[in-house]
């Protein structure tokens, strides 16, 4: 499928309002050490952590909204929920879900989850646009990360491409899927602003876990 962005769509909307945010996203000294392949091991997984308790509020919340609103239904198809790479990256390095916490940042997007459910539901598709669209992202950081930490095959970065090859395939498919949504002015709106807070909470969360200290890779 071939995605055509208009000037106006919602797509283009959510790329160009959150520009500032997302490239602020991108330039934590988190994603930087990433990048150069000297993040701690410990900061890595933690990271994992509060992704897996971000999507699984998320993610409850989208699949209740998809069974009640046939747009939500046609843009979050069910390969796109993140819980069960997430899921398989801890057993990887041994995290029991039972034994895990947000941290004050993620529980603080969690509770903004909880709100726009309750008074602003199609919100959510702006939190689940910023999520999906680190895909395009992470699949590339995927290499990196296998070096730094030795990883073997697809174990413990499921998450980062859980889409391999169909990568480009599947958010062309999510471009013309949003845009196909029809939505009021208040809509577009709180998708946008839903999106950007997201940003600034992924922010957030990677700055606290970089302050935190770390033993090594």
């Amino acid at each position: 499928m071939t995605a055509v962005t208009t000037p106006d769509s919602i797509m283009m909307r959510l790329r160009t309002d959150t520009r500032t945010l997302h490239d602020r996203a991108e330039k934590t000294g988190f994603q930087q050490a990433m990048i150069a392949g000297t993040l701690a091991r410990e900061h890595y997984v933690e990271s994992l952590v509060q992704l897996f308790c971000l999507h699984r509020a998320l993610e409850a919340h989208l699949r209740t909204l998809a069974r009640r609103n046939p747009a939500v239904a046609a843009v979050v198809r069910d390969y796109q929920y993140q819980e069960p790479y997430l899921r398989e990256d801890l057993a990887y390095f041994g995290r029991d879900i039972a034994d895990i916490a947000p941290v004050p940042a993620t529980q603080r997007m969690i509770d903004t989850l909880d709100l726009l459910a309750a008074d602003e539901p199609l919100a959510l598709l702006g939190v689940h646009y910023v999520l999906e669209g680190s895909k395009n992202g992470s699949k590339m950081l995927t290499q990196v990360v296998r070096r730094t930490y030795k990883f073997a095959g697809e174990a413990g970065t499921r998450y980062l491409d859980p889409y391999g090859d169909k990568q480009r395939e599947y958010w062309g498919a999510f471009r013309a899927d949003m845009d196909a949504i029809e939505l009021t002015p208040a809509q577009r709106a709180a998708i946008v602003n839903a999106a950007g807070a997201t940003f600034s909470g992924i922010t957030e969360v990677y700055e606290e876990l970089y302050a935190a200290p770390a033993t090594g890779k």
